[in-house]
Formats: structure tokens, sequence, C-alpha cells
């Protein structure tokens, strides 16, 4: 169980760029114009799969969109909503479950984990019952370093539209930096993502803290 969480965490992300491993060029990149010297940068090139985005995106209605951002601010807006957590200490060094409750249902879980090599959040948010929205996030810290973000809007058990971004990250850079950049429409299999985000979230149950 606790292997299979941390794979159905990474699985988010690699369906998201159809399973392509990540790769690195480490080597200088030669300047044209400039010799090379003792007190020059030793600059390379990072490569990272580019999430899979449509040439040209379908419509998408932005009613329903608009519906889902709105209802996911007022939850995280919601300052009179119990919380509860917990630490289930599977195979990472740090990890919680978090659960904001509305009406005695989950109406946002966030599992975070990280360690050394990575941090990672996943986001599910319910409304009276039904799952509506998920985000994962993921930051690798060791080369290549990156950070990527997937977002999924969700009606009656299907996804009607995702976004995604992933960039490499330089020297001390934080995903911060992807604030403020645009996250393009995903060309997934929507039904399969629809499954691993249904499956990961119902291994967690077992580590579900109670209402407050």
């Amino acid at each position: 169980m606790k292997n299979y969480l941390f794979l159905s965490a990474l699985l988010i992300g690699l369906a998201a760029c159809g399973g392509t491993s990540v790769e690195q060029n480490t080597e200088p990149t030669p300047s044209n114009t400039e010799p090379a010297t003792s007190n020059a940068p030793n600059p390379y090139l990072k490569q990272v799969p580019q999430v899979p985005t449509f040439e040209n995106p379908p419509s998408v209605d932005s009613a329903r969109l608009q519906a889902v951002v709105a209802y996911r601010e007022s939850i995280n807006d919601n300052r009179e909503l119990k919380t509860s957590f917990t630490e289930p200490h599977l195979n990472v060094e740090r990890d919680r479950l978090h659960v904001a409750w509305l009406n005695g249902r989950p109406a946002r879980v966030v599992f975070s984990q990280s360690d050394d090599t990575m941090q990672q959040r996943n986001f599910w948010y319910f409304k009276d019952g039904q799952l509506v929205f998920y985000r994962h996030q993921h930051w690798q810290k060791i080369e290549p370093t990156f950070a990527e973000e997937f977002n999924y809007f969700i009606d009656q058990g299907k996804i009607f539209h995702a976004t995604g971004l992933r960039i490499p990250l330089y020297g001390e850079q934080k995903p911060l930096v992807m604030e403020g950049l645009e996250r393009l429409p995903l060309d997934i299999n929507r039904d399969s993502m629809m499954q691993v985000i249904t499956e990961f979230y119902r291994s967690l149950q077992p580590y579900m803290p109670a209402h407050p």
C-alpha cells in the first residue's frame, strides 16, 4: 500500500505527459561568438518533457469552468470550516493528510509529502460529496530539477477541462517562478486520468482523519 500511494502520486504527473521520461543535457553550450574563459559560467541545457497540449484547444463551457473556480475559492476563503489531519508516515520523510469539512463531509482534502528529493501536494475539492476539482503539484529537487502543476475540472465524474505546466528549474530557483505563467489546456485521455485520480484518493481512505 505504501509504495502504491507514492507511485500513484507520481503517475498523476507521468500520465499527463504520456509517460515520457525526463532527460537532461548538462554539456556546456558552446559560444560561436566569444571564446570561453576561466571566469565564464558553465551553461547547460536542461530538458524536461513538455506537457501534451492541443494545437487547437477545443472550446470549454466558461460558465461551468467559472462555477468550479468560484466554488474552489469559496472553500479556500472559508475560515469557518472545521479541519483535521493525520500524518500517515508512509514511505517519505514527511507527509500529511489534511481535510477541511463542510456539513460533515470533506470539502477539501490535501495530501502532501516531501523529502530531500521532492515535494508534492495533491488537492481534491468536493461539492455535496462529488469531486469537482483536482490539482497536482510536484517539485523535483534533484537533477534535472523541475516544477509542474496539473489542474482537472470535473463534473458528474468526468473531466471536462484540464490544464498544466512543467518547467525546468535552474540554480536556486523554486516553484514560485511558475506564478503568473499560463497553464495550458492538456490533450490527455480524460477517462484514464479520472480513474488514476479516483484510485489515488481511494487509496488514502485508510489514513483519513476523523471529523473534528
